[in-house]
């Protein structure tokens, strides 16, 4: 009997024969391999054997590699890595006349990779020479053959060609063949792979096929509601085969593998080991392996190694440092846990999207006033930091070889402590060990690659980190989680397909674009065509019908708004609905545990009362939380409850304003009365105004230098500038006499048994001796907001009614670009344009001091309800929803903001 290839074709156990006589055993894949290697172990096993020879089951690829290397260095050309082949084919990309700023050269040089060897496993070359071809095919042709020319100047060889050396070799008998080779898996070969078999027959080598699996399967097809509810039965449904029989062998087959990864893992492990993410339970080995390895850029680990080397440029992004101060892999990463925490949130605090080395160093080793350091002091961290800061100053501008950069880059993990001073965990260190590995192949470039910036090292090496797909090695588990490739051959006793819609099921065509796609065509290259892709998907699925006892085929009916029909593939396999599976219910710990707790209301609005007498933190900002929502208040301002800040461009519009509060105080520090500024020269009034918008914007600096520097810090003192001498000249000049008395004076107040100390940021006295107190705002002023028992403007009338001395008026300056002026209220006619009479000022006072005074007590008593004022308005800008959950407690559903200016 003879196989599809046309070689004399063998059952699994008569391979296994061959294979203890010898024998050698080639395969398509690795996870074939893989398979055929534990079935052999299990029968040897089960024959009572303790031990024996490992048997020769190898993936061609390896054979060839192994075939190779066993010839001698001196036979041959050097064998290139991947990461060397995709390094020349990026070099000679990169130098052709066709590199231009658009092109990306990374993803070019793989799809020019993957042309070139197709080219070579089809026997595309002379028929691409004969063919009239597009611009994208001729660019090709030309970084072939200088692809070509380089490998041969570096002597060099890619796995390519490998095949085709090692063919005439064998030939020519300069290297050993087996004497028997079993080829597993070869369902289509390419004629370069008939011609090595060939060879290998030429010389001697007995070849034969392995038999596909002559399973009959009883199919039944699963249409279930939605993605996830198909995820989720698929799991239940292996867990049950599993529990019916610990030594089953299970598949769970996913075409769309890359993309539904996570989500099959992690469902997977909530059903089949439920406990795991219970405190103090022991993490045990799952009983299921997801073939697919993750990009190895996407372990915690090898993030930290790579946001540890980008900061060898001397800054780095925000975001990705506070990654790296929480993260357990460097120095002192336990010692230093909160004060590296509460660096991050200064930090975020203080808006700056980059971060330099050196400043980060100095912060943390900063101190208070008194010498102490501050609570984010981490000086463990500042002395790994102080290493590092000589790496990046030594590198910072240098050009470099791989291998030196290689070197450069294990200094800078040392210097950091990385991997950290805690013991790794089993897949820790597997992922650690790859790491080191690709740090090594980096140094190995040296051959394919010039000498390279540091900022050409980190890009080169973070995509090498992104483009190796590592899988930790686990033990031998029942259930596998494949691709439809790698499920190819091999054989299960249940085996389930998911994601078998029209759309997915034949895959659509993916022709290469530096090929002809009517060359490919013809010469069934895989994802050619749509025939190939259906000729290909009906072989697998007829694959399926023979691999397994028991086969659920299944897809879901939609997605997001959108229906979705089984494929045309699996139409005629008899429908069945997920009770015929006799899945028992298999909730998840979580939904357990919801579902056996009984709901106590407990309504506890009070938390503990405010020391008497203590200075609360948080100024006016707390009677104006109070007066929002008690809860609000609590959480801020007693428990210290905030989210972290959102580091963003330039500065944020409290900055903007803050820096105009600084510059008209430095200004009214000089002049202090309207009769000065009547004086005063116009030229002389804009030099006050530039210096003093100069001095606030460089004492800002000093927090946030990379914002305020260059162009951008020269354009925000043209603002200040420019909007200061509007104010000046268009409000303050058309008033009556005054004199600044205060500017951005502190004092401390105490109203309703509440002391907070507050900022006032003007007092005027006019001259009669009466005072009006201002509040500078660059947003929108309303004075109407003071009207109600919860002021959500508190801080005038706070001041107001604080103020030892008596107050005539009390105003926002408005000072907006096109609407300048006073938004306030007076006991008597004040000539302050916009400030309106009140003849009931005693009453006014009255009912502000009898509000804030309530909101005094209750938050010195701990009131804590949630009670947001005007749901969802109040709501919609808080950063204690996490907490209060309020959307829940009101049942009002999600917050949809209102538009307009609130």
């Amino acid at each position: 009997m003879t196989g599809a290839a046309g070689f004399p074709s063998l059952s699994r156990p008569v391979l296994f024969e061959r294979l203890e006589a010898g024998g050698v055993a080639l395969t398509a894949n690795r996870r074939l391999a893989r398979f055929l290697k534990h079935e052999y172990d299990r029968r040897q096993q089960a024959r009572g054997l303790a031990v024996w020879p490992t048997p020769e089951i190898l993936p061609l690829s390896a054979w060839l590699e192994r075939l190779y290397a066993d010839a001698g260095v001196a036979a041959g050309p050097r064998l290139l890595s991947s990461f060397q082949e995709q390094a020349l084919w990026e070099r000679v990309i990169g130098e052709s006349e066709a590199a231009n700023p658009l092109l990306q050269v990374a993803s070019t040089a793989s799809m020019a990779r993957q042309a070139w060897q197709l080219a070579h496993a089809y026997r595309l070359w002379e028929p691409l020479e004969r063919q009239p071809l597009n611009e994208d095919c001729r660019a090709f042709l030309r970084w072939a053959r200088g692809f070509r020319e380089l490998a041969r100047t570096l002597g060099a060889i890619d796995v390519a060609r490998l095949p085709d050396l090692l063919a005439v070799w064998i030939r020519e008998r300069q290297v050993p063949v087996p004497r028997e080779a079993v080829l597993c898996g070869f369902q289509e070969m390419t004629p370069q792979e008939r011609e090595l078999f060939a060879a290998l027959g030429h010389a001697g080598c007995a070849l034969a096929e392995l038999a596909p699996p002559d399973g009959a399967a009883r199919p039944m097809r699963l249409a279930l509601p939605s993605r996830k509810d198909e995820v989720l039965t698929a799991a239940r449904w292996a867990r049950a085969r599993l529990d019916a029989d610990p030594h089953a062998r299970i598949g769970v087959v996913v075409p769309a593998l890359m993309e539904q990864r996570r989500q099959l893992a992690r469902v997977f492990a909530q059903v089949m080991q439920p406990a795991a993410g219970l405190p103090k339970t022991p993490r045990a080995a799952l009983p299921f392996n997801v073939s697919l390895g993750e990009p190895l850029a996407a372990y915690p680990l090898v993030d930290t190694a790579l946001a540890v080397l980008e900061l060898l440029r001397g800054e780095t992004d925000l975001n990705r440092l506070g990654s790296l101060l929480r993260s357990p892999f460097i120095a002192g990463a336990q010692a230093e846990q909160a004060p590296r925490a509460l660096l991050d949130a200064h930090l975020r605090a203080r808006g700056e999207p980059q971060v330099e080395l050196r400043r980060l160093r100095l912060l943390a080793l900063e101190e208070d006033a008194r010498g102490q350091p501050r609570p984010y002091a981490a000086p463990v961290l500042a002395h790994s930091l102080e290493a590092l800061l000589v790496l990046a100053d030594e590198n910072g501008d240098a050009v470099r070889a791989p291998s030196e950069w290689a070197e450069v880059f294990f200094a800078a993990l040392t210097a950091l402590g990385f991997p950290g001073g805690r013991t790794l965990t089993s897949e820790e260190y597997q992922v650690h060990e790859k790491w080191r590995e690709l740090l090594t192949t980096l140094a190995s470039l040296d051959v394919a690659l010039p000498r390279l910036p540091l900022a050409g090292a980190l890009s080169r090496v973070k995509r090498m980190a992104a483009d190796t797909l590592f899988q930790p090695a686990s033990p031998e588990v029942p259930v596998q989680i494949l691709g439809v490739l790698e499920a190819d051959h091999l054989e299960f006793d249940h085996l389930w397909v998911m994601g078998l819609t029209d759309e997915a099921w034949p895959a659509s065509p993916r022709p290469n674009p530096f090929l002809p796609i009517p060359l490919q065509a013809r010469a069934g290259l895989p994802h050619a065509s749509a025939e190939r892709e259906l000729a290909f998907a009906q072989r697998l699925t007829d694959g399926w019908f023979v691999s397994t006892k028991e086969l659920v085929l299944s897809h879901p009916r939609r997605e997001g708004d959108r229906d979705l029909a089984a494929s045309p593939l699996i139409a005629g396999v008899p429908a069945v609905e997920a009770a015929v599976l006799g899945l028992a219910e298999s909730p998840i710990y979580r939904d357990v545990i919801h579902g056996s707790g009984r709901m106590e209301c407990v309504e506890d609005t009070t938390g503990p009362s405010h020391p008497p007498g203590d200075l609360a933190r948080g100024g006016s900002q707390v009677f104006r939380d109070q007066a929002a929502c008690p809860f609000r208040a609590f959480a801020a301002h007693r428990l210290a409850s905030a989210s972290l800040g959102l580091p963003q461009p330039g500065l944020s519009a409290a900055e903007r304003g803050s820096l105009l509060h600084q510059v008209l105080a430095r200004v009214w520090a000089q002049l202090r009365s309207r009769q000065a500024l009547e004086r005063i020269s116009p030229e002389r009034l804009e030099a006050i105004v530039k210096a003093a918008a100069e001095e606030a914007v460089k004492a800002l600096a000093r927090e946030r230098p990379r914002t305020l520097s260059g162009r951008y810090a020269a354009l925000e003192k043209e603002r200040l500038a420019r909007l200061t001498l509007a104010w000046l000249e268009e409000v303050e000049r058309a008033r009556g006499d005054f004199e600044v008395e205060a500017a951005e004076a502190q004092q401390e107040l105490t109203v309703g048994g509440l002391t907070v100390r507050v900022t006032l940021d003007r007092v005027d006295r006019f001259p009669d001796g009466r005072r009006a107190i201002i509040d500078y705002k660059t947003g929108e002023a309303r004075p109407s907001h003071w009207e109600d028992g919860r002021l959500e403007e508190p801080q005038l009338p706070l001041y107001a009614i604080g103020s030892t001395d008596p107050v005539a008026a009390v105003a926002f300056a408005q000072i907006r670009p096109g609407d300048m002026g006073f938004r306030g209220v007076a006991a008597a006619r004040v000539d302050m344009p916009g400030v309106r009479y009140r003849e009931d000022w005693d009453t006014l006072l009255g009912a502000w001091r009898q509000a804030l005074e309530a909101l005094g007590r209750a938050f010195v008593a701990g009131d804590a309800r949630v009670d947001p004022k005007q749901y969802p308005r109040t709501c919609e800008h808080c950063d204690q929803g996490l907490l209060c959950r309020v959307h829940e407690r009101l049942n009002l559903g999600p917050m949809e903001p209102e538009g307009g200016d609130d």
